[in-house]
């Protein structure tokens, strides 16, 4: 790339800001990347999810990753709704319960 002496236009391509809008790049440096919070959250639950049972485990994620309802889950694992609903209930206070330790 060659530049030409004396000649400055200003900020060009993603960096140029709009009419009323801030300079691009240069105004979102230093911002907080909201995804940062999660960050920590996860580092906490990742090993407390490791120390439940696996069916509490399988639940958790059939539940919360696949989206099945209690009903789902529980014709695919052969209880009752209510017996999953408890699971879930109890799953949830254990993580909870280690989340909180963590803080």
């Amino acid at each position: 790339m060659t530049r030409q002496k004396g000649t400055y236009h200003g900020p060009q391509g993603h960096d140029a800001g709009g009419e009323g809008q801030p300079e691009g790049l240069s105004a979102r440096l230093g911002s907080e990347d909201k995804r940062f919070d999660g960050v920590d959250d996860r580092s906490v639950l990742a090993p407390a999810l490791g120390l439940l049972p696996e069916r509490e485990q399988t639940i958790l994620r059939l539940r919360f990753v696949d989206g099945l309802t209690q009903s789902e889950i529980a014709s695919q694992i052969g209880v009752s709704q209510m017996h999953v609903s408890r699971l879930l209930t109890a799953s949830l206070a254990k993580l909870r319960q280690a989340f909180d330790d963590q803080r």
